[in-house]
């Protein structure tokens, strides 16, 4: 088979599930990442023989791309802002929203010349962590996880990105173990309800980890009250909380941040207009 012949393939077989351009950009980013493909190939060789290598690695991932499973988890990569960070099924694919609120704590401290110590609670892939210690110096970062599996993905992302992380596995609820104070903590934990599971799309709810986003609709925001208490003991007066929150539940949580006589804080809106960050200072 010719490359425009297997290009082709993939827009027939796909076409009543993405659109045009989604094939399209599909069929390249394979292309690129798994057998180097100039981006002119199809333009300038539409009828270049193809290998039986290349031949049965196309196949494969069409078969993956008509059961939705998500074009990051293919090639086992995801942009995150700047970065390409590593991904599998055991960490969230890094979302943009995410990175408006890494970019808002690097402006935040972009200032700063002192170290400071800093938490990324439910790191996942490490994207944030990472982000944080590359985009500024002054940043002694640490993540931590519940999940073994996705403090390998993390450690892996920290090791070929030379960022200077280190990954813990820990429980946010039994933090008992946990020493020394820090200067600022970020997190973006579970929030999605189970409720809301009818909203999604089939290539979020087959294939990323549920655990690192569904909460119990009776408990919304159980992650960000732990991290609340933890904070009371572990964050130093002048210090700030970062949270990605529900945009659903934001009243909810000015609410419960206003609870705690040591904190006061404001929302930001993301690039789509939803008030999704929450900056918290401890007083």
């Amino acid at each position: 088979m010719t490359v425009i012949e297997v290009r082709n393939q993939f827009r027939e077989c796909l076409k009543n599930q993405y659109p045009i351009a989604e094939i399209d950009y599909y069929f390249k980013k394979i292309g690129s990442h798994f057998f180097s493909w100039d981006s002119t190939l199809l333009g300038l060789q539409p009828h270049k023989k193809l290998s039986k290598r290349e031949i049965e690695k196309c196949e494969d991932t069409l078969k993956d791309l008509k059961k939705k499973r998500p074009i990051q988890y293919i090639v086992g990569e995801a942009f995150f802002g700047n970065h390409t960070v590593k991904v599998d099924e055991n960490v969230l694919i890094p979302r943009p929203e995410t990175h408006e609120l890494v970019d808002w704590i690097l402006n935040d401290y972009a200032g700063s010349v002192e170290k400071k110590k800093v938490l990324d609670v439910g790191t996942g892939s490490g994207c944030i962590a990472i982000a944080l210690a590359l985009g500024n110096k002054t940043f002694d970062v640490s993540g931590m996880d519940i999940s073994s599996a996705a403090l390998k993905v993390a450690n892996l992302n920290a090791e070929r990105m030379k960022a200077s992380v280190r990954f813990s596995e820990r429980n946010i609820f039994d933090t008992t173990d946990c020493k020394g104070t820090l200067d600022l903590i970020v997190s973006n934990p579970p929030y999605v309800t189970y409720s809301e599971r009818q909203e999604m799309l089939p290539n979020v709810l087959e294939y990323e980890p549920h655990e690192a986003l569904f909460v119990e609709d009776s408990t919304p925001l159980k992650y960000y009250e732990a991290i609340l208490n933890f904070a009371k003991v572990h964050l130093v007066t002048g210090g700030n909380l970062y949270f990605e929150c529900n945009p659903r539940f934001m009243r909810q949580m000015k609410k419960l941040v206003l609870s705690y006589e040591e904190y006061s804080c404001v929302s930001r809106k993301d690039a789509y207009k939803k008030e999704r960050m929450l900056r918290i200072l401890k007083h």
